[in-house]
């Protein structure tokens, strides 16, 4: 059975992940590379970035706000994660860029 993970643990288990306990598919791995990134740079987002922002997608899906590298503050990387329950293994599903205009607001208006 899932076990519905809420925002909290998701935050303590993103903050006490391990480079072994991240595993990707060659889907999201092909998704990666279609995109100009790499398996390395987004291993290295999760394990030492501070993301800027989070959102609850499902039971244990995770739709996590990362600083774009090399994009100077201009976009974010999203990349959605996914915990599984049974093994404890971190599996990102896929990764996008996006304008920080859709997640910064000032004075009522995107950035």
């Amino acid at each position: 059975m899932i076990s519905d993970i809420n925002f909290y643990e998701f935050a303590k288990f993103l903050i006490n992940i391990h480079d072994d306990r991240i595993k990707f598919t060659g889907h999201v791995e092909d998704k990666i590379k279609d995109r100009g990134l790499s398996k390395e740079v987004v291993k290295d987002l999760i394990l030492y970035e501070t993301p800027v922002g989070m959102l609850k997608q499902d039971l244990t899906k995770f739709k996590v706000y990362y600083p774009f590298p090399d994009k100077e503050s201009t976009y974010d990387l999203i990349i959605i994660l996914a915990i599984d329950n049974n093994t404890k293994v971190l599996k990102p599903v896929t990764t996008y860029q996006q304008t920080i205009k859709r997640r910064v607001r000032r004075n009522g208006k995107g950035a």
